[in-house]
């Protein structure tokens, strides 16, 4: 991609282009948030976040991102596609419709989704092309664009949360997305739009909480005094229409049978992980999962294409994403689509409880740490018992799960570390915050480094803490690219081990495994 630096929305249009009267905003939105999170799932998100994450495991040998190479054609389709279309599409909604009331709330929903989306993108390469002097957000255009520091852009994205939260309004004569609002139906939830955007602020504050801790707590309070969600009624996702190509589970773990669980996340629902061990199974396993013939066990995350462990393979050993029962989180059913569980996760009030408890031992908000983590392990497996049709889950069965845990005691880092590993489980499958937390906080700290082989963009022994910037970049936009990462630079061969300005490894530092996390209290 290349761009310019600056008037990136005037070189987005063209003469041929539909006029307003032509084009539904509607139309361009649902768009944005189908293909804003369906497109390329295997290229764009399995192949790289999902095992990063540790929540899938590769099981293709010849397929090298697991231990740490880089493949263009997979790294930059997600990069391209957000560029060149899901901005277009973003910036089209804003030409449309910035000067017709009706569409206020369209409008607040179009800008949430897009910083949904421009977080992605942020928090897998870190300073990329945002906006221009001229408040011009950067689109695929002709000319070298400049770029913006991952600090910029998160102050900024977090103030356009508060602006467009602030815009919602409930009168009757806004214009009703419906069925097309993929998340959550239209008007009649509109205040969960509302509690989704702060939400997403409380997520953003809390990253950024090691790095910047005054912005932090003060965008921390501005989201729960907003209003976040209050409920897993609250949760935010988009159901797949497993009628078309994009039932990226299925395909994936099924059709194609190129991924399965991951061994330490399965050690980790076994209560049986070293570091971790409860020696309870947790509530959430048999929804999520269906056994393979070694019963609940995974396939280990990042081999080499020439380690023993791919002799003999059967995919069929494994545990996998329970699809085939009809009390499965991934239930898939070509037949019936309105009976699939299978969805897209954006956002659950179960994250929500963990980030206030973070915020409460930070001293950012009131309320009890301890109480909060609780409640996000309840919500958690509330939440996924709701989307698996499971309507037999006892009370019972939470409590004596939390209180086979560790206690929560300790100082503050100690603390931390309870209520990341459980977020981090509660996160799955959404690999982009999964993988995000791990790099920000360290935890769970006892995940297995993968070994690097010698073609890596990171050195064996070090953990992956960026995407490298797509190849076009550096071939037409090299001039622009953050000084330490241009193709000139001594950090240029081993340009993916390097933090991000969030990561706990400090930004443009690198993190070796066995490191122990020590976060800024």
């Amino acid at each position: 991609m290349s761009g310019c630096t600056n008037g990136f929305d005037e070189m987005n249009r063209t003469s041929t282009a539909l006029t307003k009267s032509q084009v539904l905003p509607n139309s361009l939105l649902v768009r944005s948030m189908w293909k804003g999170v369906s497109a390329d799932y295997q290229r764009n998100y399995n192949l790289y976040d999902d095992q990063y994450a540790h929540y899938f495991s590769n099981c293709v040998a010849s397929f090298p991102t697991g231990y740490y190479e880089y493949n263009d054609g997979w790294a930059q389709c997600g990069w391209q596609a957000f560029y060149t279309e899901r901005q277009k599409e973003y910036l089209d909604i804003k030409d449309i419709c910035s000067t017709t009331e009706m569409y206020t709330n369209l409008l607040a929903i179009n800008d949430i989704w897009n910083i949904i989306l421009w977080l992605r993108v942020t928090d897998r390469w870190g300073d990329v092309p945002y906006k221009d002097a001229n408040g011009h957000y950067a689109t695929a255009t002709a000319s070298p664009i400049a770029y913006n520091s991952q600090k910029d852009i998160y102050i900024d994205m977090m103030s356009r949360l508060d602006k467009a939260a602030s815009s919602i309004t409930t009168a009757s004569s806004q214009f009703d997305l419906g069925t097309e609002d993929l998340v959550y139906g239209g008007n009649s939830n509109i205040d969960k739009w509302k509690k989704l955007a702060y939400s997403v602020m409380l997520r953003m504050a809390i990253r950024i909480a090691n790095v910047d801790p005054v912005d932090a707590k003060n965008y921390a309070a501005k989201a729960v005094s907003g209003g976040v969600m209050a409920s897993i009624d609250d949760d935010a996702r988009i159901k797949c229409d497993v009628s078309r190509w994009e039932d990226y589970y299925d395909r994936l773990s099924g059709d194609w049978a190129n991924t399965t669980t991951d061994k330490e996340f399965m050690e980790f629902m076994a209560g049986t992980k070293t570091g971790y061990v409860t020696n309870a199974v947790d509530p959430r396993r048999s929804m999520w999962f269906s056994s393979g013939t070694k019963g609940y066990v995974g396939f280990p995350n990042g081999i080499t294409a020439s380690s023993p462990s791919y002799t003999g393979f059967l995919w069929s050993d494994y545990a996998e994403i329970n699809e085939h029962n009809t009390k499965g989180f991934f239930y898939y059913n070509r037949d019936d689509i309105s009976n699939s569980h299978l969805s897209y996760p954006i956002m659950d009030y179960s994250e929500v409880c963990f980030l206030k408890a973070e915020a409460a031992l930070r001293g950012y908000i009131g309320g009890n740490a301890e109480d909060y983590y609780k409640n996000g392990i309840t919500a958690s497996v509330n939440s996924v018992a709701k989307v698996s049709g499971v309507s037999d889950l006892q009370d019972a069965d939470i409590t004596n799960y939390i209180n086979s845990l560790p206690p929560f005691t300790g100082n503050n880092e100690a603390k931390l570390r309870l209520i990341c590993i459980q977020e981090w489980i509660a996160l799955y499958p959404n690999a982009q915050e999964g993988w995000s937390l791990l790099r920000r906080s360290g935890y769970p700290e006892n995940l297995t480094c993968p070994t690097a082989s010698s073609s890596a963009l990171v050195n064996d022994g070090n953990w992956i803490q960026r995407i490298a910037y797509p190849n076009n970049e550096y071939e037409n936009n090299n001039k622009n690219i953050p000084s330490n990462f241009q193709s000139s630079s001594s950090n240029y061969a081993k340009r993916e081990q390097y933090g991000v300005w969030w990561s706990l490894a400090g930004d443009g530092k690198t993190y070796a495994k066995g490191t122990t996390p020590a976060n800024n209290f």
